[in-house]
């Protein structure tokens, strides 16, 4: 098995050159616009979309090995995570989501989550920032794909935390899942898309795990989905 230098200069060299021929992609099709209208076109470009995902599924998995944290005051890491999260739904036409803080609200679709209702507080948190950021927009991306053909799109985000834990949870008014689908969707490969790779999720749990924290989820068919993640609260 390749030692961690190989390893890295392996993964290096073929995503150089994997970039480089997207861009020379770019460039033809830049000279010659009509080969988009070609079905192998979008093929191509689907293919590459594929490896640049599974390439940046591969370097986060590497990084959790090695990952370096530092404590962050929740309410910075959430000013970030919520400015990200209201530019994915501009992007996907989904309404402005709602954010929470404290007492779960009305709009919490019923049975779907059961947070408890401790008042949000300036505590802590032991972070890969760019990571746990990351995972947690997966969870957004996947709230909205589930609400593609929803006649009401709502996506409500709320945290809340005490002395010993922050929970933050993402609910969507999308098709819910299955039990049978719920018991597969952390399984590499695994996926309801007609275009995914089946690694988000199951990325998204080791991310959690690797914050020592723990992921939830609860869904109802034809009522939406809620995740959950808790994560310890830093020790003053």
């Amino acid at each position: 098995m390749a030692n961690d230098k190989n390893y890295t200069f392996i993964i290096h060299e073929i995503k150089n050159n994997v970039t480089l021929l997207q861009s020379a992609l770019q460039l033809m099709k830049k000279t010659h616009p009509e080969i988009g209208s070609y079905e192998e076109w979008d093929t191509i470009h689907s293919a590459f979309s594929d490896l640049s995902n599974i390439f940046q599924n591969v370097t986060e998995q590497k990084n959790l090995s090695q990952m370096e944290m530092t404590t962050q005051s929740i309410d910075s890491f959430l000013t970030s995570f919520e400015r990200r999260t209201k530019q994915l739904c501009s992007s996907a036409e989904v309404s402005v989501p709602i954010f929470e803080h404290g007492t779960l609200s009305k709009a919490t679709p019923s049975k779907m989550s059961a947070i408890p209702d401790d008042v949000l507080h300036p505590f802590s948190i032991s972070i890969n920032a760019p990571l746990l950021e990351r995972a947690l927009l997966n969870l957004v991306q996947n709230a909205i794909d589930a609400m593609e053909h929803s006649d009401s799109k709502t996506l409500l985000v709320h945290t809340n935390c005490d002395s010993h834990k922050f929970c933050i949870s993402i609910t969507d008014s999308g098709m819910g899942m299955t039990e049978e689908i719920q018991n597969l969707m952390y399984t590499p490969s695994f996926t309801t898309k007609g275009n995914g790779l089946g690694l988000g999720l199951c990325i998204v749990k080791e991310i959690v795990n690797a914050h020592q924290g723990i992921l939830l989820c609860t869904s109802i068919p034809n009522e939406g989905t809620t995740f959950t993640v808790l994560l310890p609260v830093s020790k003053p």
